[in-house]
């Protein structure tokens, strides 16, 4: 993004505005997905097996 406007490619105005409009997108994505597909977080089972596994490599 700074190289854009240090090549006077783009005003700060517009750099900004995207940077907005994109993180509203990721919200708004994020919070359809938990509400469609369930929690974004591994559960406690998911993590258990990973520290069961990662312990018996060691």
């Amino acid at each position: 993004m700074a190289s854009r406007l240090a090549l006077s490619m783009h005003w700060p105005k517009d750099l900004i505005t995207a940077t907005l409009m994109s993180w509203v997108l990721v919200v708004l994505a994020c919070t359809l997905a938990q509400r469609w597909c369930g929690p974004l977080t591994r559960s406690p089972q998911e993590k258990q097996s990973d520290d069961d596994v990662k312990k018996g490599h060691q």
